[in-house]
């Protein structure tokens, strides 16, 4: 016995929204990330200053970075 209706496109909506949401989340991660290599760059702050303000270790930043190909 079935206790609730299945509602398809509530469901779907409901991903959407999550996908939706860590998109968002990624892309201001993404770009907090490149605008701290531009600092880095242009030697405003140091790479261990961006990293903690990202809250990662140097090699985790330096990889982050690594795969936006910003370094």
């Amino acid at each position: 016995m079935c206790l609730f209706k299945f509602d398809k496109e509530k469901y779907e909506n409901t991903i959407r929204l999550e996908g939706e949401r860590k998109g968002e989340k990624k892309g201001k991660k993404e770009g907090k990330i490149e605008a701290l290599i531009g600092l880095v760059k242009d030697k405003i702050i140091s790479l261990q200053e961006a990293a903690s303000r990202m809250g990662m270790t140097v090699e985790k930043f330096e990889k982050e970075a690594r795969n936006l190909a910003l370094l």
